[in-house]
């Protein structure tokens, strides 16, 4: 009689709120029964939380093995930004300030063609003009979301500066 002997990854990582597929497969006829009374090869569970999913096999005799496989449950990253217009008024420069959480790395989309990696960039724009920005925010496990600032518009100032004391 052949010992059952069942074959899984050790790690399944997913977004929260996302479907995971939890996939075993053994030598032996019988189905495979997980721990949360499920049978089969393949599970399809979301999980608000990361837990450990238990799977046994079970020979024709009764020869046991069970074996686990972890899921990560990783938070959805939540992007959001400030915008801070430049002091100066003779540029077209603008500050964003990341207000994102849950998040390791950034993609901001400035509108103009250009886009950067910082955390909190400061972009000056070549031209008057009106820009969407967008910034994508993205989890260690690749969970991501977008944000939107509508319509920035870009534009010179001038100013009047008097040459007399009246």
């Amino acid at each position: 009689n052949l010992l059952p002997v069942i074959q899984i990854n050790d790690t399944i990582s997913v977004c929260e709120g996302e479907e995971a597929i939890l996939s075993a497969s053994a030598n032996t006829p019988l189905p495979l029964m997980w721990s949360n009374g499920e049978e089969g090869e393949a599970i399809f569970i979301t999980s608000p939380t990361s837990q450990r999913f238990g799977v046994t096999a079970t020979s024709q005799l009764g020869c046991v093995d069970t074996a686990s496989v972890y899921l990560k449950v990783t938070p959805l990253a939540q992007a959001a930004f400030s915008v801070d217009r430049s002091e100066d008024i003779e540029e077209l420069t603008v500050t964003f300030t990341n207000l994102s959480e849950n998040v390791d790395s950034y993609i901001w989309k400035f509108g103009d063609r250009t886009t950067s990696g910082q955390e909190n960039p400061t972009h000056t724009y070549e031209q008057i003009g009106e820009y969407e920005v967008e910034l994508i925010a993205l989890s260690e496990a690749g969970c991501s979301d977008s944000t939107t600032f509508g319509t920035l518009k870009e534009r010179k100032i001038q100013m009047y500066t008097p040459t007399a004391i009246s």
